[in-house]
């Protein structure tokens, strides 16, 4: 496509023929560069004669959104001339020069082109007169919107007229200088810049908010990975995109690495630099809640410190055939912390199954509604708080049971938030409709899509987030998880209280473990409590043996750890075997807890930068 440099503002206007030019510039898109266009075309366009609107002819391909664009103009030249545009795809007709029309976007006429001299590394978009037709078009998809944009926003009357016409003297063309890169595929921000940096070769679709999950849209995070870069590279980034109207909203350094978050409206870049392996990610979002929004830090002291508990869900000890009778898994993984203000903290909550009661007994949903109101001290009748739902990754055994128990007892409680990063390759309708049961039962609850670096405050427990699914991104643009192990998504997390730790792992696999180990400090990685990745199926020894870790949760029943049953997958022993190795030069034996069945919750207290057993099963834990 010929282009064309721009930036005479096209004033149109409504009744007479009387034009005149407002130059402008975008004040928030760095170096904007304006002309006149050449008037070498014809002179006027009627947009509306009084009777009938030209015909809105729109591209048959395009990297925006041309159903939406072509819908705001025709409602634009409704709401102007109390008349709506036929509208039509440009394969349906062939093209004529005599007929006048209302192209939109790189059309099979010729008149879509339009000339420039902008370089490569430009960004630019046309809204003119060119022969028969009004040309509303860009260099990209975003460059289209913006024709849109300034189409409807300068050009259209306010009010309803009875004719308007469109003088080409005032066509309006219009360069962003040096904005992208041949190679940069993030269109809707100013491209990175280095001596020997690559870029993704596409972009990562990363996946929508829980509440849109599954759902493909506007508001879904894009991402882009940068390798063979540094420090000073990334900090002229950061210039750059505030040169871009973009301001700096938070900022967290760890390990040398830097993490930041940049907004502009309801735009926002989550940027951050890996120090150890020269490597930026650059996330574009929509709508981005921050964690300081999702964040409550502590206003009330209830208790002296944060207690963690890892909550006994039904599991079958003994049977992999029995595995999928209704009540019982040999997985899933359900965590609890009471914070110092008696708030609570939900870390996954196992599978719908395992909420439902077998025979006459109790149901577990009944069991842990019970539990939930003791350790809070709540009397029936009362809301408990749950400040954060946190979700390590989407798989049934981890998403599904919290929001089946929750929707049995929604008036016992208050859900504050949920955070979480699902990527948008994984899409399992139930899992996705229980997540946006949430926030129709609660809908003021606020939610957050991680990102590696975050730092988020629950009363006296900080939560830092150490891996997403978005760090196994290649330069080709594709997760290494998208067709292989979906249990490397599992978002990675660090709580700290009163000095203590845990590492919460999920089921993060040697890929998680791999991109850990290779960015984080060893002084990071170690903590008090050790959350066995994978209901103890994934050997990590690496990983495991910098974390120097005293005590040690194993989402999983002892009886299928200790003698897994016959029919077991091969994987599943060898993992065990490898755990088993690393926890034994590890963790004593009697600070060794498993989940087990039912009854087997364990409850940790920290307390003075010490940790106190508060709760202990009589049985089923340790190696032995």
């Amino acid at each position: 496509m010929k282009r064309v440099l721009f930036k005479t503002f096209l004033i149109c206007l409504a009744t007479v023929l009387a034009f005149s030019a407002v130059l402008t510039s975008c004040s928030d898109e760095g170096d904007t560069q304006t002309e006149t266009a050449p008037t070498d075309i014809n002179g006027i366009f009627s947009v509306f004669d009084g009777t009938d609107c030209p015909k809105i002819v729109y591209a048959s391909s395009s990297t925006a959104d041309i159903s939406s664009l072509r819908a705001k103009v025709a409602f634009a030249m409704k709401s102007a001339f109390g008349v709506t545009p036929v509208m039509e795809v440009d394969t349906k007709s062939d093209a004529d020069e005599a007929v006048p029309e209302i192209l939109i976007g790189n059309t099979n006429r010729s008149e879509s082109d339009y000339e420039s001299n902008a370089t490569a590394n430009d960004a630019h978009y046309f809204v003119g007169v060119s022969g028969n037709k009004l040309v509303i078009n860009g260099s990209s998809g975003y460059m289209l919107e913006k024709a849109v944009e300034y189409f409807i926003s300068e050009c259209m009357p306010q009010d309803k007229v009875s004719e308007f016409f469109f003088d080409a003297e005032k066509n309006h063309l219009e360069i962003i200088s040096d904005f992208t890169d041949p190679r940069w595929k993030l269109e809707r921000i100013p491209c990175y810049k280095g001596e020997r940096i690559n870029y993704s070769s596409s972009v990562y679709d990363a996946g929508s908010l829980a509440s849109r999950y599954g759902e493909k849209d506007a508001k879904s995070s894009k991402l882009v990975a940068i390798t063979n870069t540094n420090g000073s590279e990334f900090d002229a980034y950061l210039k750059r995109l505030s040169e871009y109207g973009f301001k700096e909203q938070s900022r967290e350094t760890l390990d040398g690495n830097v993490y930041v978050t940049m907004e502009r409206g309801e735009e926002c870049v989550y940027t951050y630099f890996l120090a150890n392996t020269f490597r930026v990610n650059v996330i574009y979002e929509v709508g981005a809640t921050s964690a300081t929004e999702v964040s409550t830090p502590l206003t009330e002291t209830v208790d002296e410190g944060a207690v963690i508990y890892q909550y006994g869900l039904n599991m079958d000890p003994s049977s992999v055939e029995n595995s999928g009778a209704v009540g019982y898994v040999n997985c899933g993984m359900f965590y609890v912390v009471k914070l110092a203000d008696n708030s609570l903290i939900v870390i996954d909550g196992g599978s719908k199954t395992q909420m439902n009661a077998i025979g006459d007994e109790q149901a577990p949903h009944e069991e842990i509604n019970e539990f939930l109101h003791e350790i809070t001290g709540t009397p029936n009748g009362e809301k408990i708080t749950i400040a954060c739902w946190f979700l390590t990754h989407g798989h049934d055994d981890h998403a599904s049971g919290f929001p089946e128990f929750i929707s049995k007892h929604k008036a016992d409680y208050d859900l504050k938030s949920v955070c979480a990063n699902l990527p948008q390759f994984f899409s399992d309708t139930s899992i996705s409709n229980a997540i946006k049961s949430l926030f129709t039962m609660y809908p003021n609850c606020k939610e957050i899509k991680l990102h590696t670096g975050q730092k988020l405050q629950f009363a006296d427990v900080t939560m830092q987030v150490l891996y997403t699914h978005e760090d196994s991104v290649s330069l080709g643009g594709v997760s290494s998880a998208a067709n292989g192990d979906f249990n490397s998504t599992s978002t990675v997390v660090k709580l700290t209280a009163d000095g203590i730790s845990m590492l919460v792992l999920g089921d993060a696999t040697s890929t998680n473990e791999s991109f850990i180990v290779d960015n984080y400090s060893d002084s990071t990685l170690k903590c008090d409590i050790l959350q066995v990745a994978h209901h103890g199926f994934n050997s990590l020894p690496a990983l495991y043996e910098k974390t120097e870790a005293e005590f040690a949760f194993i989402p999983q029943s002892y009886g299928y750890f200790a003698e897994p049953p016959a029919g077991a997958e091969p994987a599943h022993i060898a993992g065990i075997n490898g755990v088993t190795q690393s926890l034994k030069s590890l963790v004593d034996d009697d600070k060794i807890f498993f989940a087990g069945n039912r009854s087997y919750t364990v409850g940790l207290a920290y307390r003075n930068g010490a940790i106190t057993v508060v709760k202990a099963p009589d049985r089923q834990h340790g190696l032995s």
